[in-house]
């Protein structure tokens, strides 16, 4: 199904999340963007609507990209190492995925869909690596999301979502998927979900007109110019 577009539309499940749950329990969520105008409008409308206070010394949101000032990055960084940390939504780019150490992260978001699968496996491997704790990879996908980006075969079928997500991936690098794989991705079991992505549905189904199929295309943009990966 498809949406107005607007972050506001996009995101408007995660400032209401954010807003009814007792900070203690927040998860520790990444969401990737490959658009840096997707990214600041973003941090801007989250902030704003969960009233974080410009300039906080110990902010629940960040945003984080190529760019960022490194003090600040240092200070994400240490605090996303740190199991204590205050820190638990990241507005992110790939800058954040490539030899950080980051502990706690339950969900990994992408805002639209990565150009190569060794970057998705990259951004994804931020999130749990114990094999007794389970971590989520949530992909919302828009209309044109490819557009004016190379985006390999591997990356292709996976948004199709028309075959073994867990086994696509794989076998784009020579493995393949263990026999009785259990909690393997939403192909394999359509009823397969988790807590943000039943609130990202139920969050749509209250502020729209129409309701959302239980998939993981949930997201939806308008026409956006084409602006460099960050």
């Amino acid at each position: 199904m498809k949406v107005t577009g607007s972050i506001l539309q996009d995101f408007r499940w995660l400032t209401t999340y954010i807003n009814l749950t007792a900070e203690a329990d927040l998860p520790r969520i990444l969401i990737f963007f490959a658009n840096i105008n997707h990214l600041v409008d973003a941090y801007q409308y989250v902030t704003l609507n969960t009233r974080q206070l410009v300039g906080s010394e110990t902010p629940k949101i960040v945003m984080y990209h190529l760019i960022t000032d490194s003090a600040i990055k240092s200070r994400i960084t240490s605090d996303l190492g740190n199991p204590n940390g205050f820190v638990r939504v990241s507005l992110c780019s790939s800058s954040l995925s490539i030899g950080k150490n980051l502990v706690n992260i339950e969900y990994v978001v992408h805002y639209g869909v990565p150009t190569m699968a060794d970057c998705f496996l990259q951004e994804t491997g931020r999130a749990y690596r114990e094999a007794s704790v389970h971590a989520h990879s949530i992909l919302l996908k828009f209309p044109k999301m490819k557009a004016g980006r190379k985006v390999d075969e591997t990356m292709k079928d996976y948004a199709k979502g028309e075959t073994c997500l867990r086994g696509l991936l794989l076998r784009n690098f020579g493995c393949s998927k263990p026999a009785g794989q259990q909690a393997c991705c939403d192909v394999c079991d359509p009823h397969l979900s988790c807590h943000v992505k039943s609130y990202i549905v139920q969050s749509y189904e209250s502020s729209l007109t129409e309701s959302f199929s239980d998939s993981l295309s949930i997201a939806s943009v308008g026409d956006v110019d084409d602006v460099p990966d960050l």
